[in-house]
């Protein structure tokens, strides 16, 4: 990067720096923004290059990031440790990348993750991870899926297993014999044969032995087929003594005498979800209703609890787990919140124990989207709120007394509202090495063209089978796991139109795991102030003075080759800063007193300086006293090395 500076008769050299914060008293003007990795696959082989693209949006509206301009990416092998670090320029929203997997890498899982300086700032989940598979492939003649519906086994408990196989045309192996191992903590504990239906599918089942002293257990699945043998191995999902079963009542409030909703959660030791069924009762043991998880150990029942009762439950299924989970401890004053979602429109209903003026207000990303003043009766109060008049993804809805909080319910609004992407090959079929053209075409959900930023790989099929992804795709995780505590599990699952119980596992996640749009770390909570603030490209910073070195307010011109001209107004102690410059122009900078006849010198400085680029005139309360001495000392110390240097 070239640069000619000039003020009057002024030419100065100068050092490119990078930006330091200085920091802001409140985190009103705090515009959280997302990263999302999209790679060309999940799973590859030493000697294999992994090709990316990372998209950096603004949260508030998932639109291409417009403060951040530089982009973090880190590489983790299986081991912990960063192998890779980069940063990459961000343009229009996203930045393109790759990284070769040298021979001598180890296999294993890898973990990718994207951030800008800015994220550093938010504490939880902000940054999204993804993991990457290493391993020599051994390309499979067949295609095979195994997998367990039910998600937690107990000792003796009949476990079954959905088993499919398909040719590398995708058709079906009809009528076919496999051959099954059952493995706990390494013995074999059950094995058998069995033949795959006119689907080429087959649902195994067997029998976990009366004692289990481990979770350690694997179902592995053998076929021989054209003289070679090709097998398939999952883990199954045992269940010991140690079960973690927390309760939600809908809203928050749990009212006596009040029927409501209670939703559920079952997690084990190593917080996967458990499908269990839990037995519910009073302080008199008595049996009050039994009910199954309905998804990813995620479920919901309805309680009316009595004055003067307290409920409890115990998880029948897996057996023999004799822990006691109590519910919460009801209240005889209050309001029970419900919503649901039916015919386009979102029913919010409030079941108060007496009158009261409240405020409904519906809150999306940090903004106010919605509010009501409402006179509750005594009982149920109804109302009504259009969908379609809704954002896509979590919105809030609180009810307030005195703007105090009383009940609040999370709701994923027009998850079907999403952008179609079609494909078309020009052919149906292809030789070796022929060169495909395929028609992209993008719409809306009322088949609508829309413009678009995309990606796209190209992957043998076959690939998959070991690959079993099911980690965060670009709309789960900008739409729902970034913004929600908690693990949530197989998060596409979702968005999938194909799963018939998407739809109603979707509002259990709402019901079952606490929202957060963001959240500081402590050391930003604690100062008030930004740790960490978006990273601009390239940025200068300069101090315009008088004959007698006195900074002085001044018009500064930035003007790149002959043409576009940047300008900035100094503040009263003379600082500015240009940032996002191009190291391959050249550059000139002109300042002008906004006094008359004043003669000023243009001084750059080649060291950090705490500079907010967020906030307009952010340089005025620095001390140039303090950024003069510094630069001296700074100076000194370099002509030092430089003497040191050349003995």
């Amino acid at each position: 990067m070239n640069f000619k500076f000039l003020s009057n008769i002024a030419l100065v050299f100068i050092l490119l720096s990078s930006l330091f914060l200085n920091a802001q008293n409140k985190f009103s003007d705090f515009k959280k923004e997302k990263t999302y990795i999209q790679t060309s696959h999940v799973f590859y082989k030493p000697g294999e290059e992994m090709f990316f693209k990372i998209f950096i949006v603004q949260a508030e509206n998932n639109l291409p990031a417009n403060q951040s301009k530089v982009v973090n990416f880190e590489l983790v092998d299986p081991s912990g440790t960063v192998v890779r670090k980069s940063k990459y320029e961000i343009k229009n929203g996203h930045a393109d990348g790759s990284f070769y997997f040298g021979e001598d890498m180890k296999g294993g899982i890898y973990k990718i993750r994207a951030f800008t300086n800015w994220m550093q700032n938010e504490a939880g989940k902000n940054v999204f991870e993804k993991e990457i598979t290493l391993q020599k492939i051994v390309s499979p003649r067949i295609l095979m899926k195994l997998d367990f519906p039910k998600k937690g086994y107990g000792a003796g408990d009949e476990v079954l297993a959905d088993f499919s196989m398909r040719s590398l045309s995708n058709l079906p192996i009809p009528f076919y014999e496999a051959y099954f191992t059952v493995m706990h903590q390494g013995e074999k504990i059950n094995e058998g044969s069995f033949i795959t239906d006119k689907e080429g599918k087959y649902i195994l089942k067997f029998k976990l032995p009366e004692v289990l002293k481990s979770s350690d257990a694997l179902l592995n699945i053998k076929v021989n087929f054209d003289g070679f043998t090709e097998s398939i191995s999952r883990n199954i999902p045992i269940v010991l003594n140690n079960l973690d079963v927390k309760f939600m009542p809908e809203g928050g409030t749990f009212i006596n005498g009040i029927e409501q909703n209670i939703a559920f959660k079952v997690l084990d030791e190593f917080e996967k979800p458990v499908d269990a069924v839990l037995g519910i009762y009073n302080q008199n043991h008595k049996k009050l209703t039994e009910v199954s998880a309905y998804n990813f150990g995620m479920g919901i029942f309805l309680l009316t609890p009595k004055n003067g009762e307290t409920y409890y439950a115990k998880v029948l299924k897996p057996e023999n787990i004799s822990k006691i989970y109590q519910l919460p401890t009801a209240k005889d004053n209050g309001i029970v919140f419900n919503a649901k979602k039916e015919n386009q429109k979102i029913s919010l209903n409030i079941n108060s124990t007496s009158e009261r003026n409240v405020i409904i207000s519906g809150n999306f990303r940090g903004k106010e989207i919605y509010s009501k003043t409402m006179r509750l009766k005594q009982g149920l109060n109804l109302f009504e709120i259009p969908e379609n008049e809704l954002p896509i993804g979590i919105c809030r809805f609180t009810v307030s007394e005195s703007n105090i909080p009383l009940a609040e319910r999370i709701v994923f609004t027009n998850e079907n509202r999403q952008m179609k992407v079609k494909i078309t090959p020009t052919k149906k079929n292809y030789l070796p090495r022929e060169k495909v053209i395929v028609n992209i075409e993008t719409t809306d959900e009322n088949n609508q063209p829309i413009p678009a930023n995309l990606s796209m790989s190209v992957v043998d099929d076959k690939l998959w089978t070991y690959a079993d992804d099911k980690q965060n795709h670009i709309l789960s995780w900008l739409l729902l796991d970034s913004e929600l505590r908690g693990k949530i599990e197989r998060p596409q699952f979702y968005f999938d139109k194909k799963e018939e119980k998407a739809r109603k596992s979707l509002d259990l996640v709402m019901l079952t795991n606490g929202y957060r749009y963001f959240e500081m770390i402590p050391d930003v909570e604690k100062s008030g102030k930004y740790k960490y603030l978006p990273e601009k490209k390239n940025p200068i910073y300069g101090i315009i003075e008088d004959e007698n070195k006195k900074p002085v307010k001044a018009e500064v011109f930035l003007v790149e080759g002959n043409s576009k001209i940047k300008k900035q107004i100094t503040t009263e102690n003379g600082l500015f800063y240009f940032s996002d410059l191009n190291r391959n122009e050249y550059y000139t900078v002109i300042a002008k007193s906004l006094s008359k006849k004043q003669k000023v010198n243009v001084r750059m400085l080649s060291y950090k300086l705490n500079i907010n680029p967020l906030v307009k005139q952010s340089l005025e309360n620095i001390d140039v006293e303090e950024i003069i001495k510094e630069a001296e000392i700074k100076e000194k110390r370099h002509q030092f090395l430089r003497e040191l240097k050349g003995l």
